[in-house]
């Protein structure tokens, strides 16, 4: 047990010790950070646009509220003109009503200034944010194209290293060994025929001299 957990472990640190030796697993951990912090980026700015649109329908809501205080003031003169409320009355409603309108107005002006700052500040991080999502697709991109060289490059390798081990050169070295071999079997099969070719050729003499000599013999015993 204890063996098999001590492999364990092993075989954990050796597997962290290669993802940190490795570039490309930091680049993708880099590139993951990077989302991350682009999801929370995006996050932002949706919050930060409800808020601009939120802003934005409360100062549209404050502006017709002032024009209805501004309407009510002119139907309170109005109403004067026509005799059935008092000037003096009509004239206290119109100021009323305009008062509460330049108040209005003023929180719309302040309401306006916040909404230029979330404007300023949403268009601030919509840049950064577009100029995150464009560096992680350019990281992304040279990261797949580096991969796929690696990947080349390691096929590579992998097909021509043979080649350069020392039990090749030793294959090499064999292979030379037999060529040599097989030329001297080939050099003495050859001085063999060729000593086979000049010993029948010698026989070939003797035999005809000796034919030579008996048919001499024959002829003088005759």
């Amino acid at each position: 047990m204890k063996r098999l957990l001590a492999r364990i472990c092993n075989a954990f640190f050796r597997k962290q010790k290669e993802q940190a030796e490795d570039p490309a697993l930091l680049v993708e951990q880099h590139i993951d950070q990077l989302k991350s912090y682009l999801s929370d980026n995006l996050k932002s700015l949706a919050e930060l646009k409800a808020m601009y649109i939120r802003h934005q329908q409360e100062i549209q809501a404050q502006k017709h509220l002032a024009q209805d205080y501004e309407r009510r003031a002119i139907v309170a003169l109005e109403k004067a003109r026509d005799g059935h409320i008092s000037q003096l009355e009509a004239d206290q409603l119109a100021m009323q009503a305009l008062a509460k309108k330049q108040a209005v107005l003023q929180q719309v002006q302040s309401a306006e200034s916040a909404l230029q700052h979330y404007q300023q500040t949403f268009k601030q991080l919509e840049e950064q944010t577009m100029q995150l999502k464009t560096q992680i697709d350019q990281w992304q991109g040279e990261l797949k194209t580096l991969k796929a060289k690696q990947q080349i490059s390691q096929t590579t390798i992998s097909l021509h290293q043979p080649l350069f081990k020392p039990d090749s050169h030793q294959s090499l070295a064999l292979l030379e060994s037999l060529k040599e071999k097989v030329a001297h079997q080939q050099a003495l099969a050859e001085a063999y025929r060729q000593i086979a070719q000049g010993k029948t050729t010698v026989e070939d003499r003797v035999d005809r001299i000796l034919s030579e000599k008996q048919d001499s013999n024959v002829n003088a015993g005759t």
